[in-house]
């Protein structure tokens, strides 16, 4: 069995974002649309995993990564299994 894990942060210096859209066959003249999002300046990130390996070769590997920061809140679990036959 093998177990990983890890830990750390980003930090973003330009934290708002927009863009201007219109859409594809809209007439001349019709005004476009902006989408504007900002993000967290400081996200902590996190990651777990472990390997099940048999002596037959098979393998299960299960991991978690999370991302945690003052309005971002993201967590992902995943899962491989692999079997000799």
């Amino acid at each position: 069995m093998l177990l990983a894990a890890r830990g750390g942060a980003t930090f973003f210096n330009n934290t708002d974002f927009a863009v201007n859209s219109v859409f594809a066959g809209t007439p001349p003249g019709l005004l476009g649309f902006t989408t504007a999002t900002s993000i967290d300046r400081v996200v902590g990130e996190v990651a777990v995993g472990v390997d099940i390996l048999t002596a037959n070769g098979s393998n299960l590997k299960l991991d978690y990564d999370g991302q945690f920061g003052e309005t971002t809140r993201q967590h992902i679990f995943g899962g491989r299994a692999s079997f000799r036959f």
